[in-house]
């Protein structure tokens, strides 16, 4: 995915006259704007590309569909981002719900006479990839730090931060502030070595 050049606000709203008048082009432009941003954030969510490309894509057409009730005072990167992190955690949820009915009947099966309980070297391989991921440095982070984290990464602005995780602008930056002083001794080691 290319970088793509920071987007305003003023061209949010711009945006948002122009979806509400049903022009193609301004849904191009959301597009090409909101889209990477948004897979890369959902991706944080489910761990899958292929489904946070699925979620951006089902949260770009939602907006297409109902774009002549767009409020304009509305931030337009705020509500693709809530409908994106919704979406996300309602597949999470989902997907939790799928995998316990998917242990209880396996469990009610019995064990199968190919599983051997000793792991494979894939397995074995991917458990080792999963605990280098686990080890990164944000994911000892609390999950309200992790979620802003990766907002702001996003490019999201304190305004929409706060309207994405229904707090205030004002707590927004209080935990801004810790997670940069939590986040700082890190740096700092990683620069001088």
């Amino acid at each position: 995915m290319l970088p793509l050049e920071r987007h305003s606000a003023v061209q949010d709203d711009q945006l948002v006259a122009r979806l509400r008048a049903g022009d193609p082009a301004a849904f191009a432009a959301l597009f090409q704007a909101h889209y990477a941003p948004m897979v890369r954030f959902v991706f944080r969510y489910v761990g899958s590309v292929d489904v946070a490309e699925d979620i951006a894509q089902e949260v770009m057409l939602r907006v297409w569909e109902r774009r002549e009730a767009l409020d304009p005072a509305r931030s337009l990167k705020a509500l693709l981002f809530t409908a994106a992190r919704r979406d996300a955690l309602k597949r999470l949820s989902h997907d939790d719900v799928v995998r316990a009915h998917a242990d209880r009947v396996l469990g009610e099966l019995g064990p199968s006479p190919e599983t051997s309980p000793d792991p494979t070297p894939d397995v074995l391989l991917a458990e080792s990839e999963l605990a280098r991921l686990a080890a990164d440095r944000v994911a000892n982070l609390s999950p309200r730090l992790r979620e802003l984290y990766h907002l702001r990464r996003a490019g999201l602005s304190p305004v929409e931060v706060a309207e994405v995780l229904q707090i205030s602008v004002n707590t927004v930056y209080v935990q801004h502030a810790k997670l940069l002083r939590l986040l700082r001794p890190t740096f700092e080691a990683w620069m001088r070595e």
